[in-house]
């Protein structure tokens, strides 16, 4: 991990005790801190940092490409440390701010022939697993959870590609797929209930 001075000297900023002690917050944190929760934080290390040099920095981080600034609903800006392209989701219910990969967001629109865009390598591969991955999970209640966790972001995406997870792909598509049609399975459901 290149520490916090060397970030700072390889985008132009003179490293001081200050935005070092900034720096090692920001640009390491999973939040989405507003100004004042990075002042905060960084009080804990650093007590006598004022308000006005937290705000200074994060704005010069941001002017030299280290953060981005995000403006949230009511005039609230809070700075994220990721800055290539990537979507954010707001919980309703918690107010967190969780990062979607561009490449998921965007990306199973281009398993689409007539959308137009690029396609790169990895994104190609990516389609096709989760192609691969839907088909086993049609016979595997593991890799259903799985990804519907994953869709709903209560896991990361790469949860799908954990060796695990990755077996249970390989070998749910080389074993033959049922053949019960699925108004059959509902039946033999509806049924199963109406015994119970």
């Amino acid at each position: 991990m290149i520490d916090a001075a060397h970030q700072l000297r390889e985008h132009g900023i003179q490293p001081s005790a200050q935005r070092v002690a900034i720096a090692e917050y920001v640009l390491r944190t999973t939040e989405h801190p507003s100004a004042d929760l990075v002042w905060k934080r960084v009080q804990v290390r650093l007590p006598y940092v004022s308000r006005a040099t937290v705000y200074n920095t994060l704005n010069l981080f941001v002017e030299r490409g280290l953060l981005r600034a995000l403006s949230l609903a009511d005039q609230s800006v809070v700075f994220d440390p990721k800055t290539d392209r990537h979507h954010h989701f707001i919980d309703d219910e918690t107010q967190n701010i969780v990062d979607i990969p561009w490449d998921i967001a965007v990306g199973n629109d281009l398993r689409h022939p007539q959308v137009k865009g690029a396609r790169p390598p990895m994104l190609r591969f990516i389609n096709w697993y989760i192609g691969k991955l839907h088909l086993a999970a049609a016979n595997d209640s593991t890799l259903t959870s799985t990804f519907l966790k994953v869709v709903n972001l209560m896991i990361p995406p790469p949860s799908l590609l954990s060796p695990s997870i990755a077996w249970r792909v390989w070998r749910g598509t080389w074993k033959p797929a049922l053949s019960v049609p699925s108004r059959a399975l509902e039946a033999t459901r509806d049924t199963t209930r109406e015994l119970n």
